[in-house]
C-alpha cells in the first residue's frame, strides 16, 4: 500500500514529501480494515483524514 500510493502520487507530480504524507495516511486507514481490497482506502477517505490531522495540529 504504502509504496504503490507514494508512487503513484510522486508520478502526478507530488513533492516526495508530500507524495510520503499521504501514503503513510493511505497505508493507516488500509490496516483498521478487514480483506484486502475492502481495506484500500478512497481519494475521499485519505483526503478527509488529511484534513481531519490538519485541524488538530492547527
Amino acid at each position: 500500500m504504502l509504496c504503490g500510493v507514494f508512487a503513484g502520487c510522486f508520478a502526478q507530480g507530488m513533492m516526495p514529501e508530500a507524495a510520503l504524507r499521504v501514503a503513510v495516511v493511505a497505508s493507516a486507514l488500509a490496516v483498521t480494515r478487514m480483506g484486502t481490497l475492502a481495506s484500500c482506502p478512497t481519494v475521499e477517505d485519505i483526503s478527509s483524514l488529511i484534513k481531519h490531522s490538519e485541524t488538530e495540529r492547527a
